[in-house]
């Protein structure tokens, strides 16, 4: 049975080639943001994995289907009184001003939170890139949250929520990768 099982693990996971390539096209992406000419260098983009690429616990695949690899896009040093519609808007025409990037962006109007690549290099991979600022992470605090995992506390875009201006939806991915990996050295 040991060995059976063992060949299903093996069919499940994910090679580390993948694992490379989507490490070099999410780097790839944050090079083109933070990049020369870009109206985001001067925020001090950041492009970062998230989910289950970032956690180490992605799965291939079935069939022809892509792995979904998500990234953040953080602003760490977001202009005053930014929107959530003009930030992901900001990040959309830096990814289309490139001509890889704006013919591989599918929507070409983004999605509800983020803006996906659908790489067609053999990869088999799309990333969804989900632009972000910090949060004032003090109402984690207050939850009891260690400040270790709440300062990474961001606030996303989404769409269905971009007719309340001062809102802003929150999210903490990066604080949970770190939960997680400190969670495994147990």
């Amino acid at each position: 049975l040991e060995p059976l099982l063992e060949d299903l693990a093996d069919s499940l996971d994910v090679p580390p080639s993948k694992y490379e390539d989507a490490k070099t096209h999410y780097g790839a992406v944050g090079q083109w943001l933070h990049g020369d000419g870009s109206v985001l260098a001067k925020y001090d983009p950041d492009v970062m994995p998230q989910g289950s690429f970032a956690l180490g616990t992605a799965v291939r695949p079935v069939g022809d289907d892509h792995y979904d690899v998500d990234a953040l896009c953080l602003l760490k040093r977001p202009p005053p009184g930014l929107t959530q519609e003009l930030l992901k808007g900001m990040v959309g025409h830096r990814l289309k001003e490139h001509k890889t990037y704006e013919r591989l962006l599918k929507p070409k109007e983004g999605g509800r939170r983020c803006w996906t690549l659908e790489y067609a290099d053999g990869s088999q991979f799309h990333l969804d890139v989900c632009p972000a600022i910090p949060d004032d992470y003090s109402w984690l605090i207050s939850q009891g949250v260690p400040p270790q995992y709440a300062k990474h506390a961001v606030c996303i875009t989404d769409k269905t929520t971009w007719n309340q201006p001062s809102y802003w939806p929150r999210s903490n991915p990066i604080g949970y990768v770190v939960w997680f990996k400190d969670r495994m050295k147990v």
